[in-house]
């Protein structure tokens, strides 16, 4: 009883709670609300316990309605996050390329997209943000997809040109949504060896069977409290672990693998088909992985990266693949800013024209410049660097052989990303190339976590809850902890 008291909160001595998302106040009587049946959208912030505090503490202070805080503060928060967020994406601060995440989820009142944005900081920080949970309607087609996913891009004014990579699911709506729209994309990781999982899994029916009886005992358990208490005491008795048994999901693998080795931890793999499966699970990640040597963005990430270099490669051709797209990418980005940098002085040029009554002097002038001053451009426009493709190539070849010179860093307790930062006076050229390959994330695991606070937003009471306000709430609950409340 004392137990059951410590972990009831301290708000209901004053209030009563008679029916379910009700709360009645001892003091005055009052009815109030508390924001839903369930636990999870259950709350306490409504009571008017917290009005009379501030009756006491300033009389004169008058709290605000709901109404104020759903239709002016709310949006007011949410354009102030997504200013700065828009500052904190331009290429000055996050550099020119950028990487996303993109998946879709289903609830029981709504669909939604999102859209999760990675970089590389001027501090080799590496960052993160969530654009949007843009809800969805219609069908979930590629052309839909395609049609959902640049106008995201277009409403953070995110040209295309900056997109290094997208992360998705296999879904093949997605897979044909971002090829429609011509961007870089691949598959999320932790999504194909869930795919490798299951076809190892799938390929015994004996492994089959088993997994149906353990999910029969696991819901057997999980529905009863004197099952649990009886499984307590006989692995109490037997010196077994005190596991609690986890429900596997179809969306997730890694439940029925750790029920698997749980339940089977005292005895080896003596099953005849375990050779087989093994031999299946090889075959399929074979399958799903042997193409990645062949996109530019994972073999330069790889190449880039101090922990790995050249050594993840399984042949040298791919490490000479590897050097001509790095050289590439480096000789392109430099043409790119020599073409920036003439557009912006001719612009300076265009706007600082000369007046009437100013031009007899300037032209006397001119005609008293000296006669080699051609010349001189002609040689600075030779034997600049940012025109010579020879010294660039020469620059990066240099730089490439002493990258892969050096040892690789430790694998577990080494920072990349810090290791770049100190080495960014050496390898120059490298540098902006790491910062560009290596702001991928891995999978896309942001996006997923995204739609687990998107499930407790959405709910089947909250039938007034309009997408535009849930994508406002579930926008501010992720970005202002990424930005430690500062607006």
């Amino acid at each position: 009883m004392n137990a059951r008291k410590k972990t009831r909160s301290a708000v209901w001595e004053y209030y009563t709670h008679q029916t379910p998302g009700k709360a009645v106040c001892k003091t005055c009587g009052d009815v109030v609300s508390m924001g839903g049946t369930m636990a999870k959208s259950a709350n306490t912030s409504n009571l008017c316990g917290f009005k009379r505090l501030m009756d006491v503490a300033e009389p004169r202070y008058a709290l605000k309605s709901e109404k104020y805080y759903r239709t002016e503060k709310l949006p007011e928060i949410y354009e102030r996050v997504v200013s700065k967020i828009k500052t904190l994406i331009q290429p000055e601060n996050s550099g020119y390329s950028l990487s996303f995440t993109t998946d879709c989820w289903s609830g029981s009142t709504e669909s939604m997209m999102s859209l999760t944005c990675h970089f590389i900081d001027n501090e080799w920080n590496r960052r993160q943000f969530v654009l949007n949970t843009r809800v969805m309607h219609g069908s979930h087609t590629g052309e839909y997809i395609k049609d959902s996913f640049l106008h995201m891009l277009e409403e953070w004014k995110i040209n295309k040109d900056r997109v290094v990579l997208v992360l998705r699911d296999n879904g093949a709506n997605m897979v044909k949504g971002l090829r429609l729209a011509d961007i870089p994309d691949l598959s999320c990781t932790a999504h194909s060896l869930q795919l490798v999982v299951n076809d190892g899994l799938a390929s015994q029916r004996a492994v089959i069977d088993v997994i149906a009886m353990l999910k029969k005992c696991v819901t057997h358990f999980q529905h009863s409290i004197l099952a649990k208490q009886r499984l307590r005491n006989i692995q109490r008795d037997l010196s077994l672990p005190e596991h609690n048994l986890i429900q596997a999901v179809p969306t997730s693998i890694i439940p029925c693998i750790t029920v698997l080795k749980m339940l089977l931890e005292d005895k080896g793999p003596s099953t005849q088909g375990i050779g087989m499966l093994r031999e299946l699970m090889r075959e399929s990640l074979t399958k799903r992985f042997s193409k990645l040597e062949d996109s530019k963005v994972v073999v330069l990430a790889c190449l880039l990266d101090p922990r790995y270099k050249s050594h993840a490669f399984c042949c040298a051709s791919t490490l000479n693949k590897a050097k001509e797209w790095l050289k590439e990418d480096v000789e392109g980005g430099l043409q790119g800013q020599a073409e920036t940098e003439r557009g912006n002085q001719e612009q300076q040029a265009d706007g600082e024209e000369p007046a009437a009554e100013d031009q007899a002097p300037k032209r006397q002038r001119r005609e008293d410049t000296p006669c080699h001053s051609q010349i001189d451009k002609i040689f600075s426009s030779l034997f600049g660097p940012h025109t010579s493709d020879l010294l660039v190539k020469d620059t990066i070849e240099d730089e490439l052989h002493q990258y892969l010179k050096e040892p690789v860093i430790e694998r577990r307790k080494g920072d990349p990303l810090q290791w770049w930062k100190q080495n960014e006076g050496r390898f120059k050229q490298l540098a902006k190339a790491a910062r560009k390959f290596l702001c991928s994330p891995p999978s896309s695991v942001p996006s997923e976590r995204v739609f687990s606070e998107v499930s407790a937003i959405y709910d089947k009471k909250r039938s007034k809850l309009t997408g535009e306000h849930a994508e406002q709430l579930c926008f501010l609950h992720h970005n202002l902890v990424l930005l430690d409340w500062d607006y």
